[in-house]
């Protein structure tokens, strides 16, 4: 999977984390769950697709 970095302001950060703590994720599973539903959302990302991309596949379960 290809990793970005993004500076971020520090509310954001704040509740990135606030949300990783609740749900117990880690800072970059957080971001990707939030990344992921807004471009769910927003139309830019079909659900069905975006589930594929997260289901594990044979062998790797």
């Amino acid at each position: 999977m290809p990793k970005i970095t993004i500076d971020i302001p520090a509310d954001v950060y704040q509740a990135l984390h606030r949300f990783a703590l609740q749900d117990r994720l880690t800072g970059e599973e957080a971001a990707l769950l939030v990344l992921r539903d807004w471009l769910i959302s927003n139309g830019y990302l079909n659900a069905e697709m975006a589930l594929d991309d997260v289901t594990p596949t044979e062998g790797e379960s």
